[in-house]
């Protein structure tokens, strides 16, 4: 008896888990990637960077085709960063299966379809991966692990995946880092642009300025809101201070490969007439606070609030509001999110 209810318990938790929320990569409207490569000044603080070098542009997917009754969305690389159209190369059709949790990219329509994400991954379990630019890498690639960080959009799985070899192979060779609902950390077509290690690495070593491929992702947004950001950081010349990455060609700075983390909590929720915000920041920033009912209209609004490096608090009051259920937004250029509130008198 006693093992039939555990193995009951180990269904109910298994399909708990096969149940959670799966967020997508591509949404209805355009997705973009921003990359950057070897020459972006990567920098530690009092450093100061090398001469930039934008070698690498965005990646978009945007118009939904049908192929073979399965719905893509054309990709195509930009020839600027930001989305200027001006001058896109055509790269092929991206596609994604939201009950499998994999995304497939295809070259043309004649061409077969190969996988480049599969989000549906346990540890210890593998998956095939092609790389049609480097067939040396093809091979089986096992989950060594999966972590759950904080993104601009939220948490966030990271899975981290070695290629099946029969020598120990050099530190980072091969090892891949996939984030669900943004992609490689890498490039969103790593399959056709991965060029392993070695060809170009940072000179810090350690700490959050490493990255040991040529390439890095240094933003995923789309129309909705931003997914993912590396930090940018300017310290040197006339260049101001900033803090997004998705427009980072655009302005004289660093790059680290650190992801934005903002850790926000809010109480007492449910609460009647005032809530108390408390925001950790990586470094100083502005925010615009707004508070919205369940119709989406504004009824509080607090602009251009300055937030600290390190933890902060911040008190709203909610006396004006009727008993429901209301949403804050916290909200800059490089960051928006929302979170649930409730008011109960």
């Amino acid at each position: 008896m006693k093992k039939a209810i555990l193995t009951f318990l180990a269904g109910i938790t298994c399909f708990i888990l096969s149940a959670q929320t799966y967020n997508k990569m591509l949404v209805k409207d355009t997705t973009s990637w921003q990359h950057f490569n070897c020459y972006i000044p990567v920098i530690a603080p009092g450093q100061q960077p090398a001469t930039p070098n934008f070698g690498f542009f965005p990646v978009v997917a945007i118009d939904t085709i049908t192929i073979n009754n399965l719905l893509y969305k054309k990709v195509y690389q930009l020839a600027n960063y930001g989305l200027n159209y001006t001058g896109k190369q055509f790269k092929g059709y991206m596609r994604e299966d939201s009950l499998t949790r994999r995304v497939y990219f295809k070259e043309s329509t004649i061409i077969p379809e190969i996988l480049i994400y599969d989000f549906s991954l346990n540890v210890a379990d593998s998956t095939y991966y092609s790389f049609p630019n480097s067939s040396n890498l093809n091979g089986y690639y096992r989950v060594d692990s999966i972590i759950v960080k904080t993104e601009v959009c939220g948490s966030r799985k990271h899975f981290y995946l070695k290629k099946h070899v029969n020598q120990n192979p050099v530190a980072y060779e091969n090892y891949l880092e996939h984030i669900e609902s943004i992609g490689s950390t890498f490039h969103a077509l790593y399959n056709y642009n991965f060029n392993g290690y070695g060809g170009c690495q940072f000179q810090w070593a350690s700490g959050p300025c490493k990255h040991l491929w040529e390439l890095g992702l240094a933003c995923k947004s789309d129309k909705k809101s931003k997914k993912y950001q590396s930090c940018t950081v300017s310290l040197v010349n006339s260049c101001i201070p900033h803090y997004d990455s998705c427009n980072y060609g655009n302005v004289c700075s660093g790059i680290r490969t650190y992801k934005l983390n903002k850790d926000v909590s809010i109480y007492p929720n449910p609460t009647s007439n005032k809530l108390v915000l408390t925001i950790n920041l990586a470094a100083t920033e502005t925010l615009n606070i707004k508070v919205y009912d369940i119709t989406g209209k504004e009824l509080l609004s607090y602009k251009n609030v300055t937030f600290n490096e390190g933890e902060n608090t911040y008190e709203l009051n909610t006396s004006g509001l009727d008993n429901g259920v209301y949403s804050i937004v916290l909200e800059n250029q490089s960051f928006k999110n929302s979170y649930p509130i409730v008011i109960q008198k």
